[in-house]
């Protein structure tokens, strides 16, 4: 992982050696961390040195990066195990670097009940979407001919694969997704040791397996119907009932983001910041010696924290929060922020104030990441009611090294109160752990 990032930083990477900016493509897909993998494909994003170069402690039979077909076994897929007439509940999260999913099972309709942990009236659907960071559950009954069925994770591949400068051969291989088994059990002792009747080959259709939702978003899709955004913001509808958190002046932001060339690398700011992480401290040991003052913010909002760090001052308790979300890129990207739950209030085509925004203050739907289709903003909502320091970013890894991250800075006052109040040791021991208040540093990184 260290050497990818390190490339990718870079101007030129060793997956693309003539354009800066470009994301690693994954070589697979896997689903409960199991998937098959033909071993003759040959890495094209990251090829590693033979294993026979290598120690033995660092051979890994598993996973194929060369063309050696003996380097691996081939894996197995994902399974699991249902009886005939019951339900189960299956809690999906997409843990990806960079790719989001349409996740549905043959021949099965999906009732959606949670998105991000907030409980919905219930949608009936043949698949949901999944982005990075994203958590679903859907209830599945197991009300179709005994049998086993395949589980779907398909990369919507037109929201990816027309921005690359190249192609992944493991996917292409794979055919952009992966594919685990439900198997029906005849009673109660299969569904409880695994075993029983073999059945070679799952039965039943593929469903929808692209992502419908954003189409007209996906100016890259061609003839495909394949969108890249969440479903409608207004369709999910939480059951426990919120109306939208009353905001002040003082706690509301606005953003945007934009892939730009800085020099020789391509880096994603934010309003006029690109992020990079502080050395050897955390924005939290910095926030207790700033003056949050008009006078103190500058253009940047970098405060003192310095000019690769922007600092959204989060200050009225009485208040809640809103954040613009602005994109100014061709690409949707999942935003994702720490120690709330926030509000999806709005959302509309360009830029917030230049066209139409829709708001839905009733009881809008509440997540911790969202989508924001390119060219489009959302608007956010939460209440002041966390002091900290939090992190607001893209989900995917590569964007967020590449300077897509800011910090909310929320009631620091009332933060400052409450480190004064911290054990003396426990303290002591948090800011070692990146090294502020020691001289000496980290031991290690």
């Amino acid at each position: 992982m260290i050497k990818i990032l390190d490339s990718y930083l870079n101007p030129t990477s060793k997956w693309a050696p003539t354009e800066s900016g470009v994301e690693p493509l994954a070589d697979n897909i896997l689903m409960n961390g199991q998937n098959t993998y033909n071993c003759s494909v040959t890495s094209t994003t990251f090829r590693q040195p033979p294993n026979s170069n290598r120690p033995s402690s660092l051979r890994n039979t598993n996973t194929n990066t060369n063309s050696n077909a003996n380097d691996c076994t081939g894996g197995n897929p994902y399974t699991t195990t249902i009886r005939r007439g019951h339900k189960i509940r299956l809690r999906l999260i997409n843990a990806s670097s960079f790719f989001s999913y349409w996740f549905s099972v043959d021949n099965h309709t999906l009732t959606i009940v949670e998105l991000d942990g907030v409980e919905i009236e219930p949608i009936s659907a043949r698949g949901v979407y999944l982005n990075l960071g994203q958590r679903v559950s859907v209830i599945l009954a197991a009300d179709q001919e005994v049998g086993s069925y395949y589980l779907r994770a398909t990369i919507p591949k037109t929201c990816f694969v027309p921005y690359s400068t190249y192609t992944s051969a493991g996917l292409e291989d794979g055919g952009y997704a992966v594919r685990g088994v439900l198997r029906y059990a005849e009673d109660d002792s299969e569904e409880e040791d695994g075993k029983g009747s073999e059945i070679i080959e799952p039965i039943g259709v593929a469903g929808n397996t692209t992502n419908p939702y954003g189409v007209e978003n996906n100016g890259l899709r061609g003839d495909v119907w394949e969108g890249c955004d969440d479903m409608p913001f207004n369709m999910p509808v939480p059951m426990r009932r919120q109306p939208a958190v009353n905001v002040s002046e003082a706690n509301t932001h606005y953003i945007e983001y934009a892939f730009r060339q800085a020099q020789e690398v391509n880096r994603i700011f934010i309003n006029k910041t690109s992020y990079s992480p502080l050395p050897h401290n955390a924005t939290l040991w910095k926030a207790m010696e700033q003056q949050f003052t008009a006078d103190k913010a500058n253009s940047y909002n970098s405060w003192d924290f310095g000019l690769n760090q922007q600092v959204l001052h989060i200050p009225d308790a009485e208040q809640g929060a809103q954040i613009v979300i602005n994109s100014k890129d061709a690409m949707e990207h999942p935003w994702h922020l720490h120690g709330h739950t926030f509000q999806v209030v709005g959302w509309g085509r360009g830029a917030f104030g230049s066209g139409a925004t829709t708001w839905n203050l009733d009881n809008p739907m509440r997540r911790d990441t969202v989508t924001v289709p390119p060219n489009n903003h959302v608007v956010i909502r939460f209440a002041a009611d966390n002091p900290g320091v939090w992190a607001l970013h893209c989900h995917v890894s590569w964007h967020v090294e590449g300077g897509m991250f800011l910090t909310l800075a929320e009631r620091p006052s009332d933060l400052v109160r409450m480190v004064g109040a911290m054990d003396p040791e426990t303290k002591r021991l948090s800011q070692s752990f990146c090294g502020a208040g020691d001289d000496e540093g980290p031991s290690s990184r």
